[in-house]
């Protein structure tokens, strides 16, 4: 009996999905030749059953497969075939037909594949083409619809792909726009000496064009002190004051988990500052972007050494006419690279530490304290919680604060009196690292 395995109808998908198919019915074919076992299907078995009825040979059809290499030599010595193709990679055999339908034979690594080839090379009267075949070819003769389907599959993968990228980047290209700024200098408290240099800085931004004597602005302006003290509201009322548009960014901004895109953000940031300008960019936390370059190998190391050199090439960049600035905060300045903190690109520092005066913490505490006058009782002396409150920073005043009114609230008081401010400086305190 001759037997054969039909191919599936076709589809779409049917290249790979009729590779799949055939390579399990050829496992199923090895298996038979091996074990002596004949199967009609990948999944059943043929029992063997006495028929009595003459067999019915089936008519070929493009995709079946060969039951053994008796079938195929048979089948060429009938004169019906006309090539055959070998691909030693997965010992299978591609038989095209003289009606042109293609059928296929796998053979397990043995003698039979070189046996299989002199026998159809031998056969006198029907000459028989017999012929390496690779990959790719046995495809393009199988089915030539699978190459210009796969082809298609490329082009329209890559042309959304490139929409995809072009979508991105456009809306990477909008990721930095300029906040609007309305801080004032009143709101700054805790340190005239800092505040007075910060309004000589705006002075100069807005009488720019007074400038008789060529004075060069600073490029950039690097604000150091412990958290809590105001860096981040001194850069909004210079651009707040200024009338500049203002450009905020840390290193979560800029920093990005795909390799180069970190040095691409920091150019489109000093990229929109120069559309919007005049405009002040902020750099918040500057040592998550600008320590000292590292000679570590791995990728995050080269990807910071890679944001630090697009921030020095930007700020190197900058023309004298482009009114742009830069201001940064640090709170370790010591682990900042030299080349980022150097006259030319941050030509001015300024140290903003906690209030050191007792008239600079009566001035927090009163800016605060203030907005509850209403509800302070008569027991509260401002000047007492000043003097006993030396070291805290203007953020840890504003706390003490609101932790006195959340005393008073806890216990049902209508007033915020005295006690209630011993008992937050002593939670504050306690709280302290």
């Amino acid at each position: 009996m001759i037997i054969t395995q039909r191919a599936t109808s076709r589809g779409y998908f049917y290249p790979m999905r009729n590779f799949v198919r055939r390579a399990t019915v050829a496992s199923a074919l090895a298996a038979s030749q091996i074990y002596g076992t004949q199967i009609t299907n990948a999944q059943d078995q043929v029992p063997t059953v006495e028929i009595n009825q003459p067999v019915v040979t089936p008519k070929f059809k493009h995709g079946m497969f060969f039951s053994g290499v008796e079938e195929v030599l048979n089948e060429a010595k009938k004169g019906n075939v006309k090539a055959v193709a070998f691909d030693e990679r997965v010992y299978l055999y591609q038989i095209k037909l003289k009606d042109d339908s293609i059928l296929y034979l796998h053979l397990p690594k043995d003698e039979k594949n070189e046996l299989l080839i002199k026998e159809l090379r031998d056969i006198p009267d029907h000459p028989i083409q017999v012929y390496k075949l690779s990959i790719m070819e046995k495809i393009n003769n199988e089915a030539p619809e699978a190459v210009g389907s796969f082809l298609f599959m490329i082009v329209t993968v890559g042309t959304a792909m490139g929409a995809l990228v072009f979508v991105i980047d456009r809306s990477l290209n909008n990721k930095f726009k300029p906040i609007k700024s309305d801080a004032t200098f009143d709101d700054f408290r805790g340190n005239k000496e800092v505040l007075e240099r910060i309004k000589k800085l705006v002075k100069h931004i807005t009488d720019r064009d007074k400038n008789k004597v060529g004075a060069v602005l600073p490029r950039g302006i690097l604000l150091i002190g412990p958290p809590g003290n105001g860096k981040t509201l001194l850069a909004r009322i210079v651009a707040g004051e200024s009338k500049s548009s203002f450009f905020l960014a840390s290193a979560s901004d800029i920093m990005n988990s795909f390799l180069g895109a970190s040095p691409k953000n920091v150019k489109r940031l000093f990229k929109a500052a120069r559309a919007n300008a005049p405009s002040i960019i902020y750099l918040d936390e500057l040592e998550s972007l600008g320590a000292q370059r590292s000679h570590n190998s791995d990728a995050v190391s080269r990807e910071l050494n890679k944001v630090l050199t697009q921030i020095l090439i930007e700020m190197d960049g900058f023309d004298k006419n482009a009114n742009v600035m830069v201001l940064a905060s640090t709170n370790i300045p010591e682990i900042l690279d030299s080349a980022l903190v150097r006259a030319g690109r941050f030509d001015m520092k300024i140290n903003i530490g906690p209030p050191s005066t007792l008239e600079d913490r009566l001035d927090v505490l009163s800016k605060y304290a203030g907005k509850k006058v209403d509800v302070l009782a008569e027991d509260v002396d401002l000047n007492l919680i000043a003097t006993s409150i030396d070291g805290l920073s203007a953020a840890d005043i504003e706390n003490l604060v609101h932790r006195a009114t959340l005393c008073a609230f806890e216990l049902g008081q209508d007033k915020i009196n005295m006690a209630n401010f011993d008992q937050a400086l002593k939670e504050i305190k306690a709280e302290a690292v």
